[in-house]
């Protein structure tokens, strides 16, 4: 069992993976804890490459994160939910239990909205 994910930010473009294999059972934590992260200097990033509009719009669009994931709405986000209720709250919802289209998670850090690909295409 494993996950991957590929961060673009302003220096560069970044990819991680973590298995049950390579991290041991808490994998899952890594990966919650490394997202996190990510999305937290993509924002950053974000804000601040738009500040230039700050005078005419709110940036509250820019202070959220999108992560997209390919057909992990009916399998990987099950798992993946559990875990991360340990780290942030679960804000939203879209979808069925059986097959999530958007889930909208809230931390200290940022506001992560994750998608499925599969359901928009």
């Amino acid at each position: 069992m494993s996950v991957s994910m590929c961060s673009y930010r302003r220096d560069g473009t970044f990819t991680y993976h973590f298995s049950l294999n390579s991290h041991g059972d808490d994998f899952m934590e890594h990966f919650i804890g490394k997202l996190f992260q990510e999305a937290s200097i993509v924002v950053t990033d974000n804000v601040q490459d738009h500040q230039y509009m700050a005078e005419f719009s709110d940036l509250a669009q820019y202070k959220q994160c999108r992560v997209l994931g390919f057909n992990s709405a009916k399998f990987d986000m099950n798992l993946f939910i559990n875990n991360l209720a340990r780290f942030a709250k679960v804000m939203g919802m879209i979808g069925s239990s059986t097959s999530f289209k958007s889930v909208t998670v809230v931390s200290n850090q940022t506001t992560i909205l994750l998608l499925d690909a599969r359901n928009f295409v």
